[in-house]
């Protein structure tokens, strides 16, 4: 405790309202855009300031482009209001308007309590003082050669710093004398004692040289590389004069060839004259375009390390506030710059190669000299998904240094494989030249699974390569179709271990479980416990089954013999009519009308997902490979995904209009996910549906009847683990079962 009482008494606050003096201050106090001093000034990603209510006027619905170096920084929720405030120059302002109010109405003695007028400052001491006091200070043995000045002598640009305010913790209204480093955070002492007891924390006078250290070294680098930025600078101005030197003397060139030509070769002289002026225009562009570049990444740096030296008169407080913020910029700068030296900048010149045959209409081209670049190049067009024995098409666009299209020297260095998950090459690509750039790719794969296709020039990947592809079973073909024939209307199909699976029969309300193709028993239930009408089905990782029962309200919970284990009612969780049912991560996930709701797996409530989105129809549910929650909505006529937080991704399948065109569901029933994250949907168009997991339409089978194949108002579906396809054919009275080639 004396060490916590010695520290809160030398954090009293001082009695003196003047703690220090800063020169030549206005400068740095306009902003930029108004030409006014800041008003709640706010820093951008780059660390340049303005105004709050500037940033207003020039942000866009989700950014803000700086008007100094151009870099955009993206907002988020809270916009302009999460950018960091600029305390720094915000302090700067107050002393200002604190100088002018101490020049204009004369401030109370520091040393006493009468009502004398201040008639000098001392700088030494930071202290207004009366005449009285003055004469005593003067003489005091520790104070007589301070430097002492009449309040009416001190120059107009010397600003008088008003005692910075403390801050305070929000939730115990204490000073905030301690650091968490553990959290990152400034604490109070009693924060100390609660929140942050277990972590590793200290008074900030303690820690601050550390970390000021800590800062400091990060910014050692900074004029090193600044000074790499003016030589580069440098380096490409003279390479643009000596571009300019060269063009004129191509100029020259092409006028002593064309002089001893008669009048009417003058009209292609004037064309390759227009034609090297566009080279040089196109030059000039690039070379100005990497002065930009450096100019803006110059300007970040010198923005930061501006900053970072005005923190040497910032108080502890303010420093640790954007430490993290600042370190985490100059790595991101640091990157940036590192990016920039490993693409320096290639010399480029204009030629003319003259045609001695003038009996050709055309004398010469102009053309720039150029080399392909890996880090320009890209490859674009490459799904994320793809059916076996599928076209698999992409583009590569070869481009230079520069980012212009690059032909003539390219082809011959683009490398392009396709391999599996085990590093297998199995596919060779087939490429074709446009000769305009760029390239058209194709190849097939013939096995499931993940594949990764490369791009590469010069050994070095392009931009997009690597690239992974999942490539699905092609269900639309089948080698032969199954039927399990039962009385009344079968619903949900679910898979277990060790072979089983079961269905259920939503009209004698009962449930089938099989083992293969061996039907080992039926159950209904009994007494409180009897099923109603069962709906969803599905199996938990220790091969208990849970039935939607709709008419009775509730999920019950089997094990495989048919003995009911658990139940969750409608009077304590409100259920309306359950549909779908699904379990992930010891959560299940069940459809009720106009909602997905979500318990744990001993039937306690957790949450809803999807109301006001989901229809009052929402009939079957499932959690895709990625971890996310397929919904089946038969009123809304599509599947809508959701995080398994219950965040909203996206909708697919919807109707733009009557009939069926393909992707175009009309009341999905049933939906399930394969291995390999594929979508399969049943619905009334008497058809299973195939999607990728961005919801793009892949495929069908199945059309309306009783034959083999045939489906009538489908309602369930699910992939064995051997991959065939499992569809309950509602009207039909059966199981249909799809074994795939």
């Amino acid at each position: 405790m004396a060490d916590c009482d010695s520290d809160m008494t030398a954090a009293q606050p001082a009695k003196s309202t003047a703690v220090g003096i800063v020169r030549n201050v206005t400068d740095q106090l306009t902003c930029p855009v108004c030409y006014q001093l800041y008003k709640n000034p706010r820093y951008l990603s780059c660390y340049h300031s303005y105004c709050e209510e500037c940033l207003v006027k020039i942000q866009t619905e989700t950014t803000i482009t700086c008007p100094e170096c151009r870099k955009v920084t993206k907002l988020h929720e809270r916009g302009i209001k999460e950018l960091q405030n600029n305390f720094f120059i915000a302090r700067l302002v107050d002393e200002l308007a604190f100088n002018k109010k101490v020049k204009e109405n004369s401030p109370h003695c520091d040393q006493c309590v009468r009502d004398k007028p201040v008639e000098v400052f001392c700088f030494d001491c930071v202290l207004f003082l009366c005449g009285y006091c003055h004469g005593h200070h003067q003489y005091d043995k520790l104070c007589y050669n301070h430097n002492i000045i009449p309040l009416s002598e001190i120059p107009d640009d010397i600003v008088l710093q008003p005692k910075p305010s403390t801050l305070q913790c929000r939730e115990h209204e204490n000073e905030l004398k301690y650091y968490c480093e553990t959290c990152k955070e400034l604490v109070c002492l009693y924060c100390t004692t609660k929140k942050h007891s277990t972590h590793k924390h200290d008074t900030i006078n303690k820690l601050i040289s550390k970390h000021r250290e800590r800062l400091n070294k990060v910014f050692d680098p900074v004029d090193g590389m600044i000074g790499d930025l003016v030589k580069e600078r440098q380096r490409i101005n003279t390479m643009l004069e000596e571009s300019e030197a060269q063009n004129q003397k191509t100029i020259t060139l092409i006028d002593d060839y064309y002089e001893n030509m008669y009048k009417k070769l003058q009209l292609q002289r004037d064309l390759l004259k227009k034609k090297l002026n566009d080279a040089l225009q196109q030059s000039t562009k690039i070379f100005q375009t990497c002065l930009e570049q450096i100019n803006c990444i110059q300007a970040q740096f010198e923005s930061i390390l501006e900053l970072n030296n005005s923190l040497s008169d910032a108080s502890s407080q303010e420093v640790l506030l954007v430490e993290n913020e600042m370190i985490t910029r100059m790595n991101e700068l640091s990157e940036q710059y590192n990016v920039w030296r490993s693409k320096p900048v290639d010399p480029s010149d204009v030629r003319f190669v003259p045609n001695e045959d003038i009996s050709f209409p055309q004398f010469g081209q102009v053309f720039a000299v150029s080399n392909c670049s890996p880090y320009n190049s890209e490859i674009t067009n490459f799904p994320r998904y793809a059916l076996v024995g599928g076209h698999i098409g992409f583009i590569v666009v070869v481009k230079d240094c520069h980012g212009y299209l690059c032909y003539s020297e390219g082809s011959d260095q683009i490398v392009v494989g396709v391999k599996s998950t085990r590093g297998e090459k199995i596919s060779v690509p087939q490429l074709t030249d446009n000769h305009d750039g760029t390239y058209t790719g194709a190849f097939v794969v013939q096995q499931v699974g993940k594949v990764t296709a490369s791009v590469t020039i010069k050994g070095h990947h392009v931009k997009g390569s690597p690239h992974e592809i999942t490539v699905g079973k092609d269900y639309t073909t089948f080698s032969q179709v199954n039927k399990v024939v039962k009385l009344g209307h079968p619903w949900g199909i679910a898979f277990g271990k060790q072979g089983t699976w079961a269905f259920t029969d939503c009209t004698n309300s009962c449930v089938y479980v099989f083992s293969s193709d061996h039907l080992m028993r039926t159950f209904s239930g009994s007494g409180e416990t009897k099923l109603y009408n069962p709906c969803g089905i599905v199996f938990d990782n220790d091969n208990h089954l849970y039935v939607a029962d709709c008419c009775n309200h509730t999920v019950k919970k089997f094990d495989i013999y048919g003995n009911c284990l658990l139940h969750f009612s409608s009077d304590m969780q409100h259920f309306d009519n359950p549909l779908g049912i699904a379990i992930h991560d010891d959560k299940v996930y069940v459809t009720s009308n106009g909602c997905l709701m979500v318990f744990d797996t001993d039937g306690q409530f957790c949450h809803t997902i999807g109301s006001g989105i989901l229809s009052t129809t929402p009939y079957d549910v499932v959690v895709s490979c990625n971890n996310c929650l397929l919904v089946a909505d038969c009123g809304h006529n599509c599947v809508f995904t959701f995080t398994l937080d219950g965040k909203y991704i996206r909708k697919f399948g919807a109707q733009e209009s009557e009939g069926t065109s393909n992707g175009q569901l009309k009341g999905p029933h049933g939906i399930t996910v394969d291995n390999n994250s594929f979508v399969l949907v049943v619905d009334y168009n008497h058809c299973v549906s195939i999607f990728d997991q961005d919801g793009s339409y892949r495929g069908s089978f199945g059309s309306y009847g009783s034959g083999d194949g045939q489906l009538k108002y489908p309602h369930g579906i699910a992939v064995s683990p051997d991959g065939s396809v499992f569809v309950s054919d509602y009207s039909n009275k059966r199981i249909l079962i799809f074994s795939s080639k």
